[in-house]
């Protein structure tokens, strides 16, 4: 049984904790779910090459965290995710990430799975 310590990160290390996951796990597959109270669990995508999990910093979206995956054709996948409250990280024993967890301020959660050594 794999034994996972979750840390809260506060929204001031937002921008360095998702530019330092998307260094360590560019290009690893990912899978992405998203657990929402008004349209249910759903899987966005699966398998797909993680390019960036991102926070905007300008524009309308300022505040709004974006992730990009790669399709196996080069097409990209971008989830934006507005308004997010709070984002947790999951790590296992070994203090590798397993799993990110936004939480936007309408009750949904974007979880983030890195596939570590499975390309």
């Amino acid at each position: 049984m794999r034994t996972m310590r979750t840390e809260e990160f506060p929204r001031d290390r937002w921008e360095d904790c998702l530019s330092e996951l998307t260094r360590e796990a560019k290009d690893q597959p990912v899978r992405v779910q998203v657990e929402s109270p008004t349209l249910g669990d759903q899987v966005l995508a699966a398998g797909l090459q993680l390019v960036a999990i991102s926070l905007e910093a300008k524009g309308s979206a300022q505040g709004d965290i974006e992730i990009i995956a790669e399709r196996p054709d080069g097409a990209h996948l971008t989830h934006p995710i507005p308004d997010p409250e709070r984002i947790y990280l999951a790590r296992d024993e070994s203090k590798k990430v397993a799993y990110l967890d936004i939480e936007d301020t309408g009750g949904a959660k974007t979880l983030v799975f890195l596939h570590r050594g499975k390309r």
